[in-house]
């Protein structure tokens, strides 16, 4: 894939019918695919209406799925805009359009990514409400931060944090990340070069690419989607670090598991 590819969700094709062998949307989901098959990570948004399901049966590389808006269900929970639910490899579960039908953003790794290292066959839940979050990160009070999945799961490796940027113009130093990476804009702008894009914008970003950005004139907050455990870099250093070691205040995600074929 190209270095940096920017997608606009809302103008991609909505498409009927799109069946993987480990993702089944019933026939009257609308789903827009970001990304061409053989990038090393996919995004899809799912548009399922009330009633109607998408399931997942054995997860080839897991899915992590953001709840974009309306709500879902699983089981009997509902689930509302910003809840995630993890389908591990090896695991199956299907969601429900809640009452007014719901969005859901599903990222996976592809066959192009190296394949998971732990046993997985795990169903986790995050209810928005129960995102942990900090208002202001690293003593800076212009910056917030949620974290829905660290990679630190004993069954499971994906990476999901959100980053809120409230001051116009702030500006993210160039910068690199040994994983690809997606990124997805929530609120606000994000400026990239000389052009500024809105909610609902997705940049798939290779790994090892340096890059920076900047907040537009009504800040920014976006979800960062990593298959694994993320690094980070500036331009111009060879050593990067562990990036947990900037969310270490967040505390721990303490989404419920679901046992093996319970979300099914």
């Amino acid at each position: 894939m190209a270095k940096v590819s920017v997608k606009l969700l809302g103008d991609l094709a909505a498409e009927r019918g799109l069946v993987a062998p480990d993702e089944v949307p019933d026939d009257d989901v609308e789903t827009r695919s970001a990304f061409p098959a053989a990038s090393p990570l996919a995004l899809r948004l799912h548009a399922v209406p009330a009633g109607r399901h998408v399931r997942w049966r054995d997860s080839a590389r897991g899915h992590l799925i953001y709840i974009w808006s309306g709500s879902v269900v699983l089981g009997e929970q509902a689930l509302e805009t910003g809840s995630m639910v993890i389908v591990e490899h090896g695991a199956s579960a299907e969601l429900m359009g809640g009452s007014e039908g719901g969005e859901m953003l599903v990222f996976n790794a592809t066959d192009a990514s190296p394949p998971p290292s732990r046993q997985g066959r795990n169903v986790h839940v995050l209810p928005a409400q129960d995102v942990p979050r900090v208002h202001t990160l690293r003593g800076n009070a212009d910056v917030g931060a949620a974290m829905f999945a660290n990679a630190r799961c004993p069954t499971c490796e994906l990476w999901l944090h959100e980053n809120t940027l409230r001051q116009a113009g702030m500006l993210v130093d160039p910068h690199y990340h040994t994983e690809d990476e997606i990124i997805v804009v929530t609120a606000g702008e994000i400026v990239l070069g000389r052009r500024s894009y809105g909610r609902g914008t997705a940049i798939a970003v290779a790994s090892d690419t340096i890059y920076g950005f900047s907040a537009g004139p009504s800040g920014l907050t976006f979800i960062n989607f990593r298959p694994g455990q993320p690094t980070y870099a500036r331009a111009g250093s060879k050593e990067p670090v562990d990036e947990l070691a900037f969310y270490t205040e967040i505390g721990e995600p303490r989404y419920r598991r679901v046992p093996e074929g319970a979300g099914a």
